[in-house]
């Protein structure tokens, strides 16, 4: 699972907060996309996601469940940037 937070104007009933939510049945795929650092200028590409919950708005904090596992190495250098 990955927890993410949406822009700061996003409410969860507005067209960008729904299509979060109903990207599946809108027929849409979400790729997920990370740096380590907001100074970073690179991102590693995570792999497709779906919505699972969100809780707030302004910012949303969205929760996906990634297709694929992140491979260990990615994962680690992850959960260091965060611990």
């Amino acid at each position: 699972m990955i927890h993410w937070e949406s822009q700061s104007v996003t409410r969860a009933d507005s067209e960008t907060g729904i299509r979060y939510q109903r990207h599946v049945e809108l027929g849409t795929s979400v790729m997920l996309f990370a740096r380590l650092r907001t100074t970073d200028r690179a991102f590693y590409f995570l792999g497709p996601a779906t919505y699972v919950k969100h809780e707030g708005e302004l910012p949303m904090s969205v929760t996906w469940k990634l297709d694929h596992p992140l491979p260990g190495d990615l994962f680690a250098l992850f959960a260091a940037a965060v611990a």
